[in-house]
């Protein structure tokens, strides 16, 4: 088995596991985590530097508080002055990534305690919302772990743009795009038969939703 072709099956496990959440979840639940990741990271991008002021603000008010600026001590200004920033420059970028990841965490809590199951339908469109999630985790989590591993691998103009909206998707989207090729390649032999599982498959889950719906 070539190592593209493990790669792609690895993929697809995966992206399985996050339809199978999607499943689980109900496709509300998982819509509403869909626009936290999505808007969140995006948001949270955008306004990076109005997320670190108020993290460095926040700072210095404790440092204000503490030195009993509250109670009229005019030496706290002094600590206010001398306080250094909660989060350097070099630190933001993982800071907004630690918000961003403690909002994404809150949202499927959160979704899953306020929506009842009935609200939230287990189908389809449920687990389509699933990989949805997962193929953007991926463009999310690739270059960071791409560094981790092979800290070498990765340029530093490269790093720099990850942050990007339009790095993220791409990168995800590459990655199916390898993933599918190389999966299809390599059952160049079965590619009718394979082609008419997949319609089988879609015409069975189109079925099913017009029997729920008839319901």
């Amino acid at each position: 088995m070539s190592e593209s072709l493990q790669i792609a099956i690895a993929f697809f496990l995966y992206m399985i596991f996050f339809a199978w959440i999607g499943y689980r979840r109900g496709a509300l639940r998982e819509f509403i985590v869909l626009l936290v990741a999505v808007g969140g990271y995006f948001g949270l991008q955008r306004y990076q530097n109005i997320v670190v002021g108020l993290f460095n603000l926040a700072g210095k008010f404790y440092a204000f508080a503490k030195a009993g600026g509250l109670a009229g001590n005019v030496d706290a200004f002094d600590a206010l002055r001398t306080t250094p920033d909660l989060v350097k420059p070099e630190d933001a970028s993982t800071v907004i990534f630690l918000v961003w990841a403690l909002l994404l965490l809150l949202a499927y809590v959160l979704s899953e305690l306020a929506v009842p199951s009935s609200r939230s339908r287990q189908d389809f469109v449920a687990a389509l919302l699933g990989m949805a999630n997962g193929l953007f985790y991926i463009g999310v989590f690739l270059p960071l772990l791409g560094s981790l591993v092979a800290p070498g691998l990765t340029r530093p103009a490269e790093a720099a743009g990850a942050q990007s909206p339009g790095w993220v998707l791409r990168t995800a989207f590459r990655v199916l795009g390898d993933s599918l090729g190389a999966f299809w390649g390599a059952f160049e032999s079965q590619r009718a038969l394979i082609v008419a599982a997949t319609l089988t498959l879609i015409l069975v889950a189109a079925a099913t939703t017009l029997r729920g719906s008839k319901a």
